[in-house]
């Protein structure tokens, strides 16, 4: 199973972020840069992908944003400078900021 490393994330308490309901794809490894290739941020540690070397990582806004205002608004304010730094970190042609539909 392919293991995906989470950082701040909001779920780290459980095995998902979908409460029970366990991935069958991959496999959540938390505060974890050895495991995987693949790295997501979350709100809890929006700027912590900026000096990962990883080029498999993404900014993945999942709380709404009634739940983590302070968050959403550093990302407002700050949202040139976040794709900047996964775009060029990456080294790909798009930015990878991801929110569900209720946090924007």
């Amino acid at each position: 199973m392919k293991l995906i490393s989470a950082f701040g994330s909001p779920f780290s308490h459980d095995i998902t972020s979908c409460h029970n309901i366990a991935p069958t794809k991959f496999e959540w490894v938390f505060d974890d840069t050895t495991s995987s290739d693949i790295e997501v941020y979350f709100e809890y540690n929006i700027l912590g992908g900026k000096n990962s070397k990883s080029k498999n990582k993404f900014l993945w806004l999942c709380e709404s944003r009634s739940i983590v205002q302070p968050q959403m608004l550093f990302v407002k304010n700050n949202y040139n400078y976040l794709k900047y730094f996964l775009k060029i970190r990456n080294k790909s042609g798009s930015c990878q900021i991801f929110t569900n539909q209720y946090a924007r």
